[in-house]
């Protein structure tokens, strides 16, 4: 191989392999080294490998690398500009945060277009006292806000709009940071028989009297760290307090607070309190636990405080309602208002011995009212039992025993003379029936949800309607629907399927099968069956 033969030769500009031979002789052992080729000036640069002995050399023309050097150049430089802008809006930025007080400060000392400094310390005396008083002004105004949201999550916990742990340990830390880390108790303030209440004081008065209450309670309860009443509407006010003692001693305190208000105000109250909670996160449980107390003051009367301890101790047993309701229903239908009323003293009785769940027999107690005033002979009725099925919510049981005694009275006198006779009779119950299928057509009711709203048997409910309307309730039922749905398929663009349903048909292919059968044919058709003349008539 000759010296300085050209082995290989890779380029994107075209050289000739003379003036490339004169390049690396001029080169010699040189490693950096320039010549020039067609009037243009090439820089040759070479590698020695001690290996193989070879050459590497490299030619690059003068001009690319003066324009590469430039582009370099022209990129560094828009960096550096770049990074020059980010720095200067990094120190405004900065300085608008830290110099904010100053600027802010310095609007609030300028004065009609005057500096406050030459206007004397006087000025500047009465500028500061208007910014202490706004200040304080807004401090009362957020503090009003936060007692009114503390107050409305507390509200919405027993209402049940909050429902997750996680939401109300968040809305905990945002509305009760400062308080410790104490044992919580919740405690459930309720006026006694509060329907009476109600009309005992005037109504001007109701509020002022729920407030003095409060502050009774807030008052005995002022040695703890922390407490907070929220008004629960309906005579009710519940107490959160953090309390780590002998619940007796809490159950003391209450019923000091109940005294001094009974004494002060001329009514009492009763107090379900709930089992402390060491987390956050068990407040509706407290919140349940306390109501459940309370309901036991239907056994314990009046003015009573119940500890959640004292409600697991006595047995409950279940009552069938059923049969002793039909015999009451019949019994004031029939007029007999001594069996009425010694059916309710065994049913009280039998709550008083076993000492059932108050939420049991608070049911079964709704129950017995639908029973009594279950005729609804006017407006003032569907008022009165209104009213008695408020009543019974806070009343004891002796009071609710005389409640429903003295309804069945007036009801069995009033069965005595509207039902004279026994067409009078059968014509009010009969009226009874439709009314609640007209009321309820929308609903998947049958024979038994019709007799049940009347209070007697389904047979003698069938029997009645059958020989006072000549047709069967099922029968008259259907007839219902169907003239609902006729009125539907002509005024409305309802789908079939909708109308069924809007007439007590849970299935559309029933709704169709039942329509045919006293239409002959299918609703679609029927629809344009009544369009069609409906259209004629109007030409």
């Amino acid at each position: 191989m000759n010296k300085n033969e050209i082995l290989n030769s890779v380029s994107n500009y075209s050289v000739d392999k003379k003036s490339l031979a004169e390049s690396i002789t001029n080169l010699k052992k040189e490693r950096l080294g320039d010549f020039t080729y067609k009037d243009e000036t090439l820089l040759a640069s070479q590698l020695h490998s001690p290996v193989t002995g070879w050459q590497y050399v490299s030619l690059v023309t003068q001009e690319s690398i003066l324009a590469k050097s430039r582009r370099v150049g022209h990129i560094v430089f828009l960096v550096s500009l770049i990074a020059l802008s980010i720095g200067l809006m990094a120190v405004l930025y900065i300085n608008i945060k830290v110099f904010r007080p100053v600027f802010r400060l310095k609007q609030l000392f300028i004065m009609k277009e005057r500096d406050i400094s030459k206007q004397g310390l006087n000025e500047l005396e009465h500028v500061a006292g208007q910014l202490i008083h706004d200040h304080a002004h807004l401090a009362k105004t957020l503090d009003t806000i936060k007692l009114e949201a503390s107050s409305k999550f507390i509200l919405d916990i027993y209402q049940g709009e909050v429902k997750s742990r996680e939401e109300i340990k968040e809305k905990w830390n945002d509305y009760f940071r400062d308080w410790d880390h104490h044992r919580l108790v919740v405690a459930i303030i309720s006026i006694d028989n509060y329907s009476s209440w109600l009309s005992k004081f005037p109504s001007t008065d109701h509020s002022l009297l729920k407030f003095a209450l409060q502050n009774i309670i807030s008052e005995v309860l002022s040695e703890r760290s922390y407490h907070k009443c929220v008004d629960f509407g309906q005579g009710k006010t519940a107490v959160l307090l953090q309390y780590d003692g002998i619940g007796d001693t809490l159950v003391h305190k209450f019923m000091k607070a109940l005294s001094t208000a009974e004494r002060l105000l001329g009514f009492s109250a009763s107090v379900g309190i709930s089992h402390s909670k060491q987390k956050i996160e068990d407040i509706k449980e407290a919140v349940l636990e306390a109501e459940l107390a309370l309901g036991y003051r239907m056994y314990k009367g009046y003015g009573s405080v119940i500890d959640i301890n004292e409600c697991y101790d006595n047995p409950h047993h279940s009552i069938k309602m059923a049969p002793i309701l039909e015999q009451l229903a019949e019994a004031i239908i029939g007029g007999d208002e001594t069996q009425g009323i010694k059916i309710v003293e065994e049913i009280i009785q039998e709550f008083r011995n076993n000492q059932h769940f108050p939420t049991s027999v608070q049911s079964k107690i709704n129950d017995l009212i639908h029973v009594i005033w279950s005729e609804k002979h006017t407006e003032i009725q569907g008022k009165t039992k209104g009213m008695v099925l408020d009543q019974v919510t806070t009343s004891c049981l002796d009071d609710i025993e005389e409640l429903l005694k003295d309804g069945v009275r007036e009801e069995t006198e009033k069965w005595k003379k509207q039902a004279e006779n026994k067409e009078n009779k059968e014509s009010i119950l009969c009226e009874k029936m439709i009314t609640y299928m007209e009321e309820h057509l929308a609903e998947a009711i049958g024979i038994t949800e019709i007799s049940e709203s009347i209070g007697i048997s389904v047979s003698l409910a069938s029997q009645i309607f059958k020989e006072k309307m000549d047709d069967t309730i099922y029968g008259y039922l259907t007839k219902l629907r169907i003239e609902k749905a006729e009125e539907l398929l002509l005024n409305t663009d309802k789908k079939v399927a909708t109308i069924a349903f809007a007439v007590g048909y849970q299935h559309e292919n029933s709704f169709i099968r039942v329509f045919r059968k006293y239409k002959n044919t299918t609703p679609g058709k029927y629809r344009e069956m009544l369009r069609n003349k409906k259209g004629a008539l109007a030409e």
